[in-house]
């Protein structure tokens, strides 16, 4: 399956895509600021999706989270620039 980040993904429509992505089989990485949120949705999207804590305004968060999901899964397939600022 293929890798996806989706930025702003523990709530609302970034949610509803991380949801399409893990149920066509896809590893889907939740990037939020939101940590309690982000660990539920996690959760109920299961063993095929990762909670990653990023503030997308952060350059060092951000850097932070590819070199994260490079290191975790080698390689990054797909970004949906979802989170709001």
């Amino acid at each position: 399956g293929k890798v996806v980040i989706v930025t702003g993904g523990a709530l609302g429509i970034g949610f509803a895509v991380a949801q399409l992505f893990t149920s066509a089989g896809a590893k889907v990485v939740i990037a939020d600021i939101d940590e309690e949120v982000g660990k539920e949705s996690e959760k109920k999207l299961g063993e095929n999706a990762l909670f990653v804590r990023c503030d997308v305004t952060s350059w060092a968060d951000q850097v932070h989270l590819f070199k994260l999901v490079a290191s975790t899964f080698k390689r990054v397939d797909l970004v949906v620039c979802n989170a709001g600022i």
